[in-house]
């Protein structure tokens, strides 16, 4: 049987937007989550490598108008200390 690695708890806050106020889901190994906005939760760190590489692909004009590609958090979040 495999040993299962113990998960850190961290603290944070996922802000609302004017693009968005409902909740986040967010799912990992058969698990889903609902994280609350503008509410600070306790999550583990597994979730915040989901929240991390959950991005936006999409460009932007550099200093001399040429597009160029950018990757954007989906969820920008604030960890509480």
């Amino acid at each position: 049987m495999a040993e299962e690695k113990k998960s850190k708890k961290i603290k944070i806050i996922i802000p609302s937007t004017p693009e968005n106020n409902g909740d986040v889901f967010v799912s990992l190994n058969e698990k889903t989550y609902l994280i609350k906005r503008d509410v600070e939760v306790e999550v583990t760190d597994d979730i915040l490598t989901v929240l991390d590489d959950a991005v936006i692909n999409t460009v932007r004009p550099d200093s001399k108008g040429k597009l160029k590609p950018i990757s954007i958090k989906r969820f920008a979040y604030q960890v509480v200390k």
